[in-house]
This record gives structure tokens, C-alpha cells and sequence, in this order.
């Protein structure tokens, strides 16, 4: 019997953590706990700053990047974004590529309104911690090799 009650309220918890509600109480919650109680950690050299201060406001975040992108689509890619949770099902303990990550623009600012967008989780982990100085240095190098420069 206890098996069955376990199966029942894992099932109960997938279809919660698919909703929008759930999905950003999770997303939320996993921001907090990488910050810190005091809304600041510092992780090796890292550090974590969260300054939204509830699932509600990541929501409504949310809302405005699908309002602006016509639905919720990734910011980057412009592929359409999941909210599917298979706990620990499959590779990378059952995240959905596809599914919503909360990225920061700038890694070295905080998670704000100003320096967060919504992207697929395949992108963000693809991005890492490359900079923004960095992506500028990248396409310098791509531009003059565009046009014929032997760097």
C-alpha cells in the first residue's frame, strides 16, 4: 500500500510542477536556494545575487517576455519553450531541453528584472559563463575574418 501512495503522489507532483504555477514556484524556489537565505551567496569566485522578490514577480517577468516574443518562445533561439518535469527520468536527471531556464544576460550582475531573460535550458547550459566582453571579443574575431583578415 505505502508504494501506491508514493506512486500516486509522485504522479500528483509531475502534473503540479507542469503547470506554469508550479514550474515557477520550482524555478523560483531553485534561484532562492542558489542564492542563499540572505538573497546573496558567494560559490567559489561566483556570486549570487537574487533581487525578484517572489514567483509572482518571475511570472510576471515571464508574461511580458511572451507578450514581446508572441508566445513563449526562447529569447535566443526562438524555439518554443516547455514546462515539462520528468524527475530524474533519462539523461541530465530528466531535464527537457527544451524546457523554460532563467538566464542572466550579464553572469556577473545580479538575477534582476534588468539582467534576466527566458531561454530554452539547452541554450543557457550551451551559453555556461561565457561574458558579455567575451561575446563581443567573439564576434571581433568573427567579423574580421568575415572580411578577409588573416587573424
Amino acid at each position: 500500500m505505502p508504494c501506491k501512495l508514493k506512486s500516486k503522489k509522485i504522479k500528483v507532483n509531475q502534473r503540479y510542477f507542469s503547470t506554469e504555477r508550479g514550474y515557477f514556484t520550482e524555478l523560483f524556489n531553485s534561484l532562492r536556494q542558489r542564492c542563499g537565505k540572505t538573497k546573496y551567496k558567494r560559490i567559489g569566485r561566483k556570486i549570487h545575487v537574487l533581487e525578484i522578490e517572489d514567483r509572482h514577480s518571475l511570472i510576471e517577468l515571464w508574461h511580458k517576455q511572451c507578450q514581446a516574443l508572441g508566445g513563449p518562445y526562447c529569447i535566443f533561439t526562438g524555439e518554443e519553450m516547455t514546462m515539462k518535469k520528468n524527475r530524474g527520468e533519462g539523461r541530465n536527471n530528466g531535464t527537457t531541453p527544451t524546457n523554460v531556464s532563467v538566464d542572466r544576460l550579464d553572469a556577473s550582475r545580479p538575477y534582476s528584472e534588468a539582467n534576466i531573460v527566458f531561454c530554452t535550458w539547452e541554450f543557457n547550459k550551451r551559453k555556461g559563463a561565457i561574458t558579455i566582453d567575451d561575446c563581443y571579443k567573439i564576434l571581433d574575431i568573427h567579423e574580421r575574418r568575415k572580411y578577409g583578415s588573416s587573424i
